[in-house]
């Protein structure tokens, strides 16, 4: 369920170079490896491109450097690359193959000036743009490697379950094991998949659809999957039950999205990121890159369309904000209930609880994503973490289900 908002509001045209090519504003602060660079000239935009003093960020990257003044050519070079730039030529060289840059270096205040994602990205560095803080992150391979080491040793997310099997299907005693068999089977994507219920302290088949409801809530709170499947249909063969499954998404869906929620995360996550600045940039990211399907197409439904196909629905918005929080080690669920929205109440509704510092806060990325009637993305923050008597002014859900936002 989605609101629909008609956001007027005065655009500030912004112009990042006047007529002379060269802003002087607010310089752009630039970090590498999490740590602020002090030049000895600020920093400078052209061509919306980010300029800094040349010896200073080839030897802040690792690089030698040498300068032919007469020639006005500045040669870098770290390992097996080599990079030659011109004052006021936009040809570059790197690794002896010619590159046509879109800014040129330039003289300025008696400091050769340079293009710094050319010569960053030359050097196998990432480079990222802040345009919320006016700033430049750089990361070497190594540091990169770090993060991402990092992420993965924090991460929240375990998938798929594990289950005990015999040699009939998933080892079934009592109804906790059928519940983690179900879990199991679901998140392999099997289908069909058997439970050997040899043993079984009660009826299994009678419990199959309670133990099936359980499974499918366990899951929403611990993986963020709203619902799993479409269908599903058992039957009963003597001590063994088949499952029969149609899922929301296929396999190669699900694995091409948790790619993407690593690739997101590898985008976004700095290191030195407290977990607030990484629930906000995940909450940013799908706002600013995800818009609200008034198609209600099946996809929308799943992380997949939010994250891989840019359209969802707020199960969608929800699944795709936990499994980026899960990934990089943040406590986030999904809370299903309902909500006041385009002038009804008690209109189905999802969205996340999310977990910082041991808070817990409530984040409806569907409902700070706007529809606007020009198309535009409207990133707000009215649903952003909020308490339990802060959103349930129009939001409501099973308070005992879930733990207190207080």
């Amino acid at each position: 369920m989605k609101r629909l908002s008609i956001l007027l509001a005065v655009s500030l045209l912004m112009t990042i170079m006047p007529a002379a090519g060269i802003q002087a504003a607010t310089s752009p602060a630039v970090y590498i490896n999490g740590m602020q660079m002090s030049f000895e000239a600020s920093p400078i935009v052209s061509g919306e491109r980010v300029l800094v003093p040349m010896r200073d960020i080839f030897e802040s990257l690792g690089a030698s450097v040498n300068w032919d003044g007469d020639k006005q050519v500045v040669e870098a070079s770290k390992g097996t690359h080599r990079i030659i730039l011109t004052v006021g030529s936009l040809l570059a060289s790197k690794d002896g193959a010619n590159i046509q840059l879109d800014v040129e270096p330039v003289s300025w205040n008696g400091h050769v000036m340079i293009p710094l994602r050319f010569v960053a990205e030359a050097l196998d560095d990432r480079v990222e743009w802040m345009n919320d803080s006016n700033s430049v992150y750089i990361y070497s391979p190594d540091a990169v490697s770090s993060l991402e080491s990092q992420t993965y040793a924090r991460s929240k997310y375990v998938f798929p379950y594990k289950a005990p099997r015999t040699a009939t299907g998933y080892q079934v005693r009592n109804y906790a094991e059928l519940v983690m068999a179900l879990k199991a089977g679901m998140t392999n994507f099997e289908t069909p998949f058997k439970l050997d219920c040899q043993g079984y302290d009660g009826d299994a088949f009678n419990d199959f659809k309670s133990a099936l409801a359980q499974a499918q809530k366990e899951l929403q709170r611990e993986i963020c999957f709203f619902s799993i499947y479409n269908e599903v249909a058992w039957e009963q063969y003597g001590s063994v039950i088949s499952v029969n499954i149609e899922y929301m998404v296929a396999r190669e869906q699900f694995e091409s999205t948790r790619q993407k929620v690593s690739e997101i995360a590898a985008e976004v996550v700095r290191p030195g990121m407290s977990d607030a600045d990484i629930e906000k940039a995940f909450h940013d990211y799908l706002v600013n890159n995800c818009v609200y399907d008034l198609t209600f197409a099946p996809p929308s439904y799943t992380a997949y369309g939010a994250l891989i196909l840019g359209r969802a629905v707020c199960q969608g918005y929800s699944e795709a904000m936990g499994m980026l929080c899960l990934h990089s080690g943040i406590e986030c669920m999904l809370v299903t209930g309902s909500a006041y929205g385009d002038g009804v109440w008690a209109q189905d509704h999802a969205w996340n609880l999310v977990n910082v510092n041991g808070v817990y806060r409530h984040v409806d990325v569907t409902y700070d994503d706007p529809i606007s009637w020009d198309g535009r993305n409207n990133l707000t923050y009215e649903y952003y973490n909020k308490t339990d008597q802060q959103i349930d002014t129009d939001h409501d859900w099973v308070y005992a289900d879930y733990p207190a936002a207080q």
